[in-house]
């Protein structure tokens, strides 16, 4: 058997591997679906430059560890370039340079030409201060092959919100929002409810009368007003649902209808241990294992709501992969914060695939350092390209994408066009993350089926005739079905399906051209537009022989 890349054969297991390497190296990145970073307009909330990336959290927590000649109360003590230069002789001077974060810092330098070699930090500040922040975001996302990256946005900063409220939504469109609600779900009575009230909204600590009904506005106001892709939260290890708490009743009578009523995900990130050590301030954090059973809960609990989870601890992600094999609306994402080392990434990454399909976001970076989207994407590339081209991918006579060109968008990366000028636009955040993982994993998506509350749980049509008969369409006599789904929409009327097919060029043109997939005014483009989800593959753009198509159809 053999694949074709780009028109070119691969005949043997090695071609079809260095291919595949090729795009998960090359691709560009669509989104990066978490981070903690800001766009130019928030300030001193941007953290960038050399100073920044040395006394990240993660290397405070090493230093302190490694170099006791200095306490943690001193460390803080110090000035922040003070901070720096002891970080920098300690672990890049005085030892090798070995960890993951270590390497990481190294990683970034390098990347922007500067002397690794040299290790003089004169050097570095001098480069980073020859730039402004917008010129520095231009580098950054142009070094790390990124195109998007989603903020983590908190409406109870005292820095931020004023921002919002005062610019309105983000102008950069490379810097989507999330809303993260942590006080509202880990502190309602000491710090969310009397700050809602303050505001505005009529609401209790105790959740008596109208608050859960003026909570749930509060999420609508501030996800319209920043334009969010999903509401997020941080919760602890020993985090349970349901329980006698707060965070119970908010999540089932404000945030869960608030994400339904706005066709976004829930994103719980389980998993954290607070301020284990208290002495090292935001490096005292550390990880549990959490209650899967509770995400299970969730999900059987909210079937129509769509949940974006990551878990922190280790332990914890063979048991999610086999509740998101039974959840369809469980979407697992990223190999969040003490996960985010390459060995554990190689672990979790191969289980996912091999329990999960393509079927969750592979990655995401949490930066908090502008200048880290550069090291962790630079690094988690090379792992994912480790996994699938370990026999993942076979030669099965299936073409693979051709990804390295200049100006690919977030369709073409995700091996889409679609049937119409702004449904890539109208298309729900849920399915944009799950065609984004699938790009970052180089795999192409042929097609896909979304709706207001993300892609659809599909089951297999084992026929032509049977697609046939599902479609109302009549497809020539010389096709072949590769692969066809059907789908059943949870929260709409109606019905759809997708299928590859193999025909001849000039059959698939006519297919294409002619109703019910060429006929705008039909009543089939009619449904297909209200749900969102009529996507076409463009096969004189990507398949140059034109031998496949891979077509949507909806009745």
């Amino acid at each position: 058997m053999s694949a074709t890349d780009g028109g070119n054969t691969l005949n043997t297991r090695a071609e079809i591997a260095n291919a595949v390497e090729r795009v998960c190296l090359n691709t560009p990145l669509p989104v990066d679906v978490h981070t903690h970073l800001y766009s130019a307009r928030f300030g001193d909330l941007l953290l960038w430059g050399f100073d920044e990336l040395v006394t990240y959290h993660y290397l405070i927590a090493e230093v302190c560890r490694t170099n006791r000649s200095v306490s943690p109360a001193q460390f803080y003590a110090m000035s922040k370039i003070e901070q720096a230069d002891h970080i920098w002789q300690s672990l890049f001077i005085k030892e090798s340079p070995i960890s993951e974060a270590r390497r990481g810092v190294l990683t970034v330098l390098e990347s922007f030409g500067l002397d690794v070699a040299g290790g003089n930090p004169a050097e570095y500040r001098e480069f980073f201060a020859a730039s402004t922040a917008d010129e520095h975001i231009d580098r950054v996302f142009e070094v790390a092959n990124a195109e998007k990256v989603v903020m983590t946005n908190d409406p109870f900063d005292d820095q931020e919100r004023p921002i919002w409220e005062s610019e309105g939504p983000e102008t950069d469109e490379r810097f989507l929002a999330a809303l993260r609600i942590d006080p509202m779900l880990v502190n309602w009575e000491g710090q969310a409810a009397p700050r809602l009230a303050e505001w505005g909204y009529d609401v209790s600590a105790d959740l008596s009368g109208k608050s859960t009904a003026e909570a749930r506005r509060f999420l609508v106001d501030w996800c319209q007003r920043i334009d969010a892709c999903y509401l997020a939260v941080s919760l602890e290890a020993d985090f349970v649902y349901p329980a006698d708490h707060s965070s119970t009743k908010l999540i089932d009578e404000a945030v869960v209808p608030a994400c339904i009523e706005l066709g976004i995900p829930f994103a719980p990130m389980i998993g954290v241990k607070r301020q284990i050590n208290p002495e090292l301030v935001l490096a005292g954090d550390g990880v549990g294992k959490c209650d899967i059973g509770s995400v299970e809960r969730l999900c059987v609990t909210h079937p129509d709501c769509d949940f974006l989870v990551t878990l922190l601890s280790r332990e914890n992600q063979h048991e999610f992969c086999v509740a998101a094999r039974k959840f369809p609306n469980l979407k697992p994402f990223g190999c969040w914060w003490f996960l985010n080392d390459p060995s554990i990434i190689e672990e979790m990454t191969r289980e996912r695939v091999e329990l999960l399909g393509l079927s969750f976001v592979a990655q995401h970076s949490d930066c908090r350092i502008l200048d880290q989207l550069v090291y962790k994407w630079k690094h988690s590339r090379r792992i994912l390209a480790k996994v699938l081209r370990g026999g993942r991918v076979r030669a099965d006579g299936r073409q693979l994408p051709e990804v390295d060109r200049e100006g690919v968008d977030e369709r073409e990366a995700c091996g889409l066009t679609v049937d119409g000028s702004n449904e890539w636009q109208r298309m729900p955040l849920a399915a944009k993350f799950w065609l984004a993982g699938c790009a970052v994993l180089g795999v192409s998506v042929l097609t896909a089926i979304a709706s207001p509350r993300g892609l659809e749980t599909t089951v297999a049509i084992g026929s032509l005739a049977g697609l046939e008969a599902l479609t109302d369409v009549q497809f020539p006599a010389d096709t072949t079905l590769v692969n066809a789904r059907y789908s059943a929409p949870r929260a709409s009327q109606g019905r759809a399906a997708w299928a590859v097919l193999e025909m001849p060029p000039e059959a698939a043109r006519q297919l294409l051209t002619n109703p019910p997939f060429g006929d705008a005014t039909s009543e089939s483009r009619s449904m297909q537009d209200s749900y969102g989800h009529f996507f076409g593959h463009n096969i004189e753009g990507w398949h140059p022989d034109g031998a496949k198509s891979f077509l949507s159809a909806s009745t």
